[in-house]
């Protein structure tokens, strides 16, 4: 009888450690998961914003910064959207905007899982493709360099040749 007693608490104390066991390894999954699936979406009125060559310079700046997965911008309502890592704030996401030129201030900012974050396009941006800002496939920068060097030297010595300054 005594035999038994013995074997009934063992089995008893390794039931609690099995359980014990599966309750922490259930916690420790939760904890895991809950951080790394959150993402940031703040929203911001972007002031001076015309036109795509003004998103892709913001495009551009924000990519530059670690933590910023990617934006998204109404142009009518002059309100760009970025979503984020948590560690980085509204406040620096702000600032960065603002650095670029174009003065921003911080509308809303939600947490959201990370299934719903925008991502960045790898080698695009606003403007790119043979649909975007500029159709017409000709250069905008180069073709407001060759304007300003025709209204300085008239026609001649204007004409870019790969590596030269106008």
């Amino acid at each position: 009888m005594r035999d038994r007693v013995i074997n009934d608490n063992g089995w008893r104390v390794k039931g609690a450690l099995i359980l014990l066991l599966l309750l922490a390894m259930a916690l420790a999954a939760g904890k895991s998961g809950a951080a790394e699936e959150r993402v940031m979406r703040t929203t911001l009125v972007v002031e001076r914003i015309t036109c795509g060559a003004c998103l892709r310079v913001i495009d551009a700046e924000l990519r530059k910064v670690p933590g910023i997965m990617g934006m998204a911008a109404d142009l009518p309502t002059r309100r760009v959207t970025v979503d984020h890592d948590p560690e980085v704030t509204p406040a620096e996401v702000a600032a960065a905007i603002t650095g670029a030129g174009y003065p921003a201030r911080v509308v809303e900012s939600l947490n959201l899982p990370r299934s719903e974050a925008r991502l960045f396009q790898r080698g695009s941006g606003f403007c790119s493709g043979p649909g975007g800002c500029n159709p017409g496939g000709t250069n905008p920068v180069a073709d407001a360099w060759r304007e300003l060097c025709h209204r300085l030297k008239g026609e001649r010595g204007c004409e870019m040749r790969p590596g030269s300054k106008p």
